[in-house]
C-alpha cells in the first residue's frame, strides 16, 4: 500500500473522511494522495469504510474545505462509496459551506457534483434517496445548471434531471446555459419539456449572447419571443446585443423572424446605433435594409445627442455613411454643438464621407453654435477637393462664424494655399473683416505664409483696410521687415500715407524699428517724408532717437526737414538733433549738424540739444557741440 500525506491534514480529517480520501486517491481536489490503492486495498479500504459507517462514524463530518464524505465521492463518481454512505443515512442534501471560497460560490450539495462531472450513475442513486435538485448554491444555480453549463456531453445527465424535476418552470437559468453554451441537444430537451414563452425567450437572448446560430433557429422554431430583452437590467433586445457584438447571421436571422428593428431604449438608443458606434458595417447595412429607423435621435451614454448618419461621420465609417445616404437619412440634421454630419466628418479629416455628403446634396450653408460652416472646415483643413465640390455646390463662399472669419482667413491662417488660390479664383470677398477687423491677408503676413500673401495681393484687395489699431497692410509688413510684401503692395499701388491710430505711416513704422531698405522702398515709392504722428513726430526725428543712423541719412537725403519739432504731449518740441543728444548718438548728432540742424533750437521745457547732453553726460557730445558752437 502506497500512502502520501502530510500530518497537517490528518489531524483535520476524521477517520472516516480519511478512508475514503484513500480511496478517491489523487480524484480529490484537496488530497495530497499521488496513487490510488491496487484493487486488493480498494476492497480492504471498502471494508473498513463500512466497519466505521457501522460503528456510527459521522458520515456528514465537512474537511478544512467544507466537503463532506458524500461530495467527494459523487464529484469522483465512486458509485460503491456513495452507496455505502447513503445506505449509512448520510445527508444527500448538506450544503457546502466555507468561506474561502465565497467568491467562487458556495452552497453545492452532492448531486450538484455528480452533475457537473456527468457522473449520471451517481446522480441516479443521489435522486433516489431523495436528493433536492431544485436546491441553489449561493450564485443561484441548481443541480441542472451544474449539468449545463459543464459540457455538451452531459445530455443524459440533463434528461435525467429533467426527469426528475417537479419546478421544471424554475430552472430558466439552466435552460440559458445550456443556450449560451451552444448545447443543441439539451437545449433540444428543453424545449421538449418547457415550452414557456418565458423560459424560450430567457434562452434565446442567452444564445444571442453566445453567438449560437444554431441554438438561435430552434428557439425561434420553438416560437422563442424575438424582442426578448427589455424587461431585463441592461434594457438591449436581442437584435441589440447582436448588433453591438457584431454577430452578422445572428442579426440576419432575427430579422427574418420579424424582430423590430426599431424597439428603442430609454435614451433612443436603436440596434442600429449600437452597431455604428461599434463600426460593425454589414449590420448596419443589414438593419438599414430591413427598415430600421435611420434618423432616430438618441443619447449615448456620456455623449451628446446623435442620429445614425451623425454617428457615422463622427466614427468615419463611409461604408455605413454611404448607405444611410442611399436610404434618403437626412442630411443636415445637427447635433446639440449645431454640427452637421458634413462638419463633423470634415473636422476629423473624412474626406471621403465628406465628399459623398456633398455629392448627394447636403446643405453647405448651415452653421454650428460657434458659426462654422463646412466650408471654413475644409479650408481650415486644407481638403482642396472637398472645397473645390462645395465651391461648385454654390456654397457660399463669405459667410462669417461669430468671430468674423470667412473660409479665406482660414485657409490664409493655416498656410492652407491650394485653397486660397480655389477661393481667390472663385471670387471670395478679399476684404471682409473679423471681428478685430483683421482680414485675409493680415491672417498670411501674420503666419508668414509669404505665398499666400501674394496671391492676395495680386487680386488687388483694398490696401486702405485697416485693423482695430488702424494698420494697414503695408503698415503691417513695413514694421515686421518684410521687404517682398513691401515691395510687391507698392507695386500694386497700396495707400503709402494713411496713418494707424497713432498716426503712424508705414514709413514711420518702418524708420523706428530701423529697417533700412524699407524705408528705401517707401521713400523710392514717393513716401511723404514730412508725416507727423499724433506726438508731432516725423520718420527723422525716430530714426534718430533710436540711433538708426544710415535711415537719418536716407531721410535727410531725401529732403526730410532736420528742424521738425514734435509739437503735442508732455515732453514735445524735441527736435531731432536734441533726441539723438539725449540718447548719446554722436555720429547721429554730427550728420545733423552738418545737415543744418539748429543748434539753438530748444524743447518746451526751454532746453537745447547741449544742455541735454550735459544732463546726460554725453561728454563726447558736448564736447563736439561746444566746439562747433565756438566756431
Amino acid at each position: 500500500m502506497y500512502t502520501d500525506y502530510n500530518s497537517e491534514e490528518m489531524t483535520l480529517d476524521t477517520p472516516l473522511l480519511y478512508v475514503v480520501k484513500i480511496l478517491l486517491g489523487n480524484h480529490v481536489r484537496t488530497l495530497n494522495y499521488k496513487k490510488l490503492p491496487i484493487a486488493g486495498e480498494q476492497k480492504k479500504y471498502l471494508e473498513i469504510l463500512k466497519i466505521f459507517l457501522d460503528a456510527r462514524a459521522d458520515s456528514n463530518a465537512v474537511d478544512e474545505d467544507g466537503m463532506t464524505a458524500l461530495m467527494l465521492a459523487s464529484e469522483c463518481g465512486h458509485l460503491d462509496i456513495v452507496r455505502a454512505l447513503i445506505t449509512a443515512k448520510a445527508n444527500v442534501n448538506t450544503k457546502r459551506i466555507n468561506d474561502k471560497f465565497k467568491l467562487l460560490g458556495v452552497g453545492q450539495t452532492a448531486i450538484m457534483y455528480a452533475a457537473d462531472k456527468g457522473h449520471e450513475d451517481v446522480a441516479k442513486m443521489l435522486l433516489a434517496a431523495k436528493a433536492d435538485i431544485h436546491i441553489k448554491d449561493s450564485l443561484g444555480r441548481t443541480a441542472l445548471s451544474y449539468a449545463c453549463l459543464a459540457s455538451k456531453e452531459h445530455t443524459l445527465m440533463v434528461k435525467s434531471l429533467l426527469e426528475a424535476s417537479q419546478r421544471i418552470e424554475d430552472e430558466k437559468d439552466a435552460f440559458g446555459y445550456a443556450a449560451y453554451q451552444g448545447y443543441s441537444e439539451i437545449v433540444k430537451l428543453f424545449i421538449t419539456r418547457n415550452d414557456s414563452m418565458a423560459a424560450l425567450s430567457h434562452a434565446l437572448l442567452c444564445a444571442v449572447k453566445g453567438n449560437r446560430l444554431e441554438i438561435l433557429n430552434l428557439l425561434i422554431a420553438a416560437k422563442a419571443d424575438v424582442n426578448v430583452g427589455m424587461q431585463f437590467e441592461e434594457k438591449k433586445t436581442a437584435l441589440m446585443i447582436s448588433s453591438e457584438s457584431g454577430f452578422l447571421e445572428i442579426v440576419k436571422s432575427l430579422i427574418q423572424a420579424k424582430a423590430d428593428a426599431n424597439i428603442t431604449n430609454e435614451d433612443g438608443v436603436s440596434a442600429l446605433i449600437l452597431a455604428i458606434d461599434k463600426g460593425h458595417s454589414e449590420v448596419a447595412k443589414a438593419l438599414i435594409s430591413a427598415q430600421a429607423d435611420v434618423n432616430n435621435e438618441c443619447f449615448l451614454k456620456g455623449r451628446e445627442a446623435t442620429t445614425p448618419l451623425l454617428l457615422a461621420s463622427e466614427i468615419g465609417n463611409y461604408e455605413i455613411a454611404k448607405a444611410l445616404i442611399e436610404e434618403n437619412a437626412n442630411l443636415d440634421e445637427q447635433n446639440e454643438t449645431m454640427k452637421t454630419a458634413l462638419m463633423i466628418a470634415l473636422e476629423k479629416d473624412y474626406f471621403l464621407l465628406a465628399n459623398a455628403l456633398v455629392l448627394a446634396g447636403a446643405n453647405l450653408n448651415l452653421q454650428n453654435y460657434q458659426g462654422k460652416t463646412a466650408l471654413m472646415y475644409a479650408s481650415e483643413k486644407g481638403n482642396l477637393d472637398v472645397v473645390k465640390a462645395l465651391i461648385a455646390s454654390q456654397a457660399n463662399l463669405d459667410l462669417q462664424d461669430k468671430d468674423g472669419k470667412t473660409a479665406l482667413m482660414y485657409a490664409s491662417e493655416k498656410g492652407n494655399l491650394n485653397v486660397a488660390k480655389a477661393l481667390i479664383a472663385s471670387q471670395a470677398n478679399l476684404d471682409l473683416q473679423d471681428k478685430d477687423d483683421k482680414f485675409s491677408l493680415l491672417y498670411a503676413l501674420e503666419k508668414k505664409h509669404w505665398e499666400i500673401a501674394k496671391i492676395l495681393i495680386q487680386a488687388k484687395p483694398d490696401t486702405t483696410i485697416k485693423d482695430k489699431e488702424g494698420r494697414t497692410a503695408l503698415m503691417h509688413a513695413s514694421e515686421k521687415n518684410y521687404l517682398n510684401i513691401v515691395n510687391l503692395l507698392l507695386f500694386y499701388k497700396s495707400s503709402i500715407n494713411l496713418k494707424d491710430d497713432s498716426g503712424f505711416t508705414a514709413l514711420i513704422h518702418a524708420a523706428e524699428r530701423g529697417h533700412l531698405d524699407i524705408v528705401k522702398a517707401l521713400i523710392h515709392a514717393k513716401a511723404d517724408i514730412s508725416m507727423k504722428d499724433d506726438y508731432g513726430a516725423t520718420a527723422l526725428i525716430y530714426a534718430a532717437e533710436r540711433g538708426h543712423l544710415d535711415i537719418v541719412k536716407a531721410l535727410i537725403f531725401s529732403g526730410a526737414n532736420v528742424n521738425d519739432k514734435e509739437d503735442c504731449g508732455k515732453m514735445s518740441g524735441k527736435t531731432a538733433l536734441i533726441h539723438a543728444a539725449e540718447r548719446g548718438h554722436l555720429e547721429i548728432v554730427k550728420v545733423l549738424v552738418s545737415s543744418g540742424s539748429n543748434l539753438k533750437a530748444k524743447d518746451d521745457m526751454g532746453k537745447t540739444a547741449l544742455d541735454l547732453a550735459e544732463e546726460k553726460k554725453e561728454d563726447s557730445i558736448v564736447v563736439f557741440l561746444k566746439k562747433i558752437m565756438t566756431k
